[in-house]
């Protein structure tokens, strides 16, 4: 039987720093030349990527600045493929994983994805995070953007990805597709490497900001959203510590501050099977406490309706 014909769809913005090595490794799959196409929507770019990818031979699609939802959802309309794939242009694919892709899903009307891998030089920032991923495989409901394929019938019938949302918007489809009984498949074989990952602790803020500005995209079709809830408890113990101090009510203070810390050791205990050791717990109540700070700010840029961008270049 002939291989089913994909399409990868490579959303981009700014990313003449990786886009070639995204599309090298799209260009270089152990799959059928002649049953794939490669389609970079270039998000209204301001440096070279269109360029790059131009020089590379690959199809080049242009918009004005928008969500990448709109991107990936452009990218679909233009797609000749049974399958649709996205991978972002700051991932690298592994070379088997168009063949992988067509097995998944070929002759299934699933959603197949995985986890980001981490280049082998990565931060000890992305290294201490990632860890909760690896045991968290049967709460697996959320599919990374960078790393989705679906059949473009269920992917039409899902609904494409909302364009109103800067980001989280690929929580939100994971969830929407859950939600119309479309089965979601955790495949550790469908390998990409993720090239974005924070190498400070400001970038882990930014980008925790950045990605807490989507969190309504989840929350407003499932309530009980833990890292939103754990926000509201970050901000309600940190008003409450401003208080104590201001008003010389040290019962307040210490009850709050140990309130803070309870929520960053129940965070952490709700994930103890990935935890490796006293070091890394106490990195992780360090990135914890971050994670809440880097969420709690995206709150009030949404309160405030002040427009921001995480770019970690």
């Amino acid at each position: 039987m002939s291989e089913p014909f994909i399409s990868v769809i490579v959303p981009a913005f700014n990313e003449e720093r990786n886009i070639e090595r995204c599309l090298h490794a799209l260009l270089e799959q152990d799959y059928r030349k002649d049953r794939y196409e490669v389609l970079v929507v270039d998000n209204g770019s301001r440096d070279r990527t269109r360029q790059l990818a131009l020089e590379l031979g690959v199809q080049v699609i242009e918009i004005p600045r928008s969500t990448v939802s709109v991107a990936r959802n452009i990218g679909a309309q233009h797609a000749q493929g049974s399958i649709l794939g996205f991978v972002d242009a700051d991932c690298v694919a592994a070379s088997n994983w168009l063949r992988v892709a067509a097995t998944l899903v070929g002759e299934h009307p699933r959603l197949a994805g995985s986890y980001y891998h981490l280049p082998p030089d990565e931060s000890w920032i992305a290294k201490t995070w990632s860890y909760l991923r690896e045991a968290s495989t049967d709460r697996f409901v959320a599919l990374s953007g960078g790393n989705i394929v679906v059949p473009r019938g269920v992917f039409l019938g899902i609904g494409g990805f909302d364009e109103s949302l800067a980001t989280g918007e690929d929580a939100e489809f994971s969830r929407r597709a859950f939600d119309k009984h479309v089965p979601l498949l955790y495949a550790p074989e469908l390998q990409v490497t993720h090239l974005g990952e924070p190498k400070t602790l400001e970038h882990f803020v930014r980008r925790e900001t950045w990605y807490g500005l989507g969190a309504f995209g989840t929350f407003r079709q499932h309530w009980f959203d833990r890292p939103l809830l754990g926000t509201f408890a970050f901000i309600v113990g940190h008003i409450l510590v401003f208080a104590g101090a201001l008003f010389g009510k040290s019962s307040l203070l210490v009850i709050a501050c140990f309130g803070i810390l309870g929520l960053l050791v129940a965070s952490i205990f709700h994930r103890r099977s990935t935890l490796r050791g006293v070091g890394h717990i106490l990195r992780l109540l360090l990135l914890f406490y971050l994670f809440y700070l880097g969420r709690a700010a995206s709150l009030f840029l949404l309160l405030r309706r002040v427009p921001y961008y995480h770019n970690m270049k």
